[in-house]
């Protein structure tokens, strides 16, 4: 009895090369020296008998098969019941790494006539070797035939992440010892990596039409420091090299969350170097952000026809068009952002598009304690607001990534409530294979919003270069409606917000009304721009 081994590798799903092995018929056609493979029964998904006939340099052989598939172990193993041979058995196993997958065949097979092939057993070994090797091959060649056919046929999308911190990039790895490493260290090794594919999102299923899509969540290993520092160049390059690795999964258009929403024009600069359609997921994150904000509003008696909002962040692609959403329902406006000239040009804008009074500052610490409800908006990667400022019963929404309000700072706040800003419910029965900092089911708006695009089957690029208007913002919401994505919910720092913690707020804004009916001062607004 002689052993083989072989191995072949292909980039792509190591599910494709087992579903492969359970489907041996289709190999047929890849082996010259195969004549037919026919599979005679197949009780369990798992588990079939097959027959094969070959012709191995004129002379004809057939046997017959026991298949058995162990998924969980990524193996399928096959027995001879009956045939020419005197046995042949093996295993295959099919391992992933990385990008990366290698099928390997682990054979034995015995010609019998064991004092004849003390004679021969070098040609024999020969034939062997050419039949089994042919065999691993085909697998091979089927499994990237299948792989493209797959791309071409399946409605797929990529998402550019990166880690916001060094502690939820430990826990997306599962490597706790990460967390003890020296930050300085851990930066300038995470430089060195280029984007792979850190997993697959499945499971996502429309409402509307039952269409399945999955997506490759496409990892860049820096740091929000790090894309705001480091240069362009190698920024911009580490961007493309993730954009191009999703187009070889098939992806049919690429999201962009956090900072690599930002670098780039927002979006423009890759999308300048894809075939696939790129969109930044703004429009629907801003969506989701007011429909939590006015949801919780609602919940606490914010009356909007007498509120103050204030947005930080104001002339940014998303503060801008959360002011003006906000600016139809709420009184007051009160807008923050360094650029003085662009805040007041927007401001005066504003103010001539809506009935709301509208003022322009830059001092954080007096909007913020003039306002009912905050929306942060901004590309600060730190904590902007100061939570002793803000006044009781107050809402915040922080849409930033990282976060512009620290939970540690709310602990000490029981009369204000800090929302999520832009955490969705898709639908279906979502499964991603690593965590990346929400609860299992949940997704960010921005991802959502690909998700979307791609269930529609519209793979242009769409919240792109800073581009994001209240059309889109409307008409992205109308697309996620039908096909079944809903607001999570009203969450704080990745948690339901309790009862009670909505009680507490409901509790000192009666109060504060109450107190406010009683005083007969006028209450002080603020400015119209001019």
């Amino acid at each position: 009895m002689k052993r083989f081994q072989f191995s072949t590798s292909y980039r792509g799903d190591a599910q494709v090369a087992l579903d492969v092995l359970l489907h041996p018929e289709q190999l047929v056609e890849r082996m010259p020296f195969v004549l037919h493979i026919d599979v005679l029964s197949r009780p369990s998904p798992e588990q079939l008998t097959s027959s094969w006939e070959i012709e191995l340099d004129g002379a004809p052989f057939t046997w017959r098969e026991k298949v058995t598939c162990l998924p969980e172990e990524n193996k399928v193993a096959f027995q001879m019941i009956r045939g020419d041979f005197q046995s042949f058995s093996g295993e295959w196993t099919v391992a992933s790494e990385g990008d990366m997958v290698t099928v390997t065949l682990d054979a034995e097979l015995d010609w019998g006539a064991p004092n004849l092939s003390r004679f021969v057993s070098k040609i024999l070994d020969q034939k062997s070797e050419k039949a089994i090797r042919g065999m691993v091959v085909a697998v091979g060649r089927a499994a990237i035939h299948q792989t493209i056919k797959n791309k071409n046929s399946s409605k797929r999308f990529g998402f550019i992440f990166h880690p916001l911190d060094l502690q939820l990039f430990a826990d997306g790895f599962g490597d706790e010892d990460l967390k003890s490493r020296r930050p300085v260290v851990m930066e300038r090794v995470l430089a060195w990596f280029p984007p792979f594919r850190r997993g697959v999102i499945s499971g996502v299923e429309s409402r509307h039409d039952g269409t399945k899509i999955e997506g490759d969540m496409l990892l860049m290993t820096l740091l929000p420091k790090q894309m705001l520092t480091m240069e362009d160049g190698f920024i911009l390059k580490r961007l493309t090299e993730a954009g191009q690795l999703g187009e070889q999964y098939g992806d049919k258009i690429i999201g962009l969350g956090a900072y690599a929403a930002n670098v780039g024009r927002k979006g423009v600069f890759l999308a300048g170097k894809l075939n696939a359609g790129v969109t930044t997921g703004s429009c629907y994150t801003i969506a989701v952000a007011m429909e939590a904000t006015l949801e919780a509003a609602a919940q606490v008696g914010i009356n909007l026809k007498e509120a103050s909002v204030a947005v930080i962040g104001a002339t940014g692609t998303i503060g801008r068009v959360c002011a003006q959403l906000a600016a139809k329902k709420a009184r007051h406006m009160i807008l923050v952002a360094r650029n003085q000239q662009r805040l007041e040009d927007f401001a005066q804008q504003l103010q001539n598009e809506s009935s709301a009074s509208v003022a322009a500052m830059a001092d954080i610490d007096a909007a913020v304690a003039n306002a009912d409800l905050i929306i942060c908006a901004t590309n600060t990667p730190s904590a902007i607001i100061d939570i002793a400022k803000v006044r009781p019963g107050t809402i915040i929404c922080d849409i930033s990534r990282p976060r512009n309000i620290t939970e540690e700072d709310t602990m000490t706040r029981n009369d204000v409530l800090v929302l999520d800003g832009g955490v969705v419910r898709p639908p279906g029965k979502v499964n991603c294979s690593f965590s990346f900092g929400l609860a299992p089911g949940l997704a960010y708006a921005c991802i959502a919003e690909t998700m979307i695009l791609t269930l529609e089957g519209r793979y242009g690029s769409f919240s792109l270069g800073g581009n994001a208007d209240l059309a889109k913002v409307e008409e992205i919401s109308r697309l996620a409606e039908k096909h079944g994505f809903e607001l999570a919910g009203l969450r704080s720092f990745e948690r339901e917000v309790p009862p009670l913690q909505i009680e507490a707020v409901r509790a000192v804004r009666r109060k504060t009304t109450a107190a406010q009916d009683s005083d007969p001062a006028p209450k002080a607004s603020p400015r119209r721009s001019k």
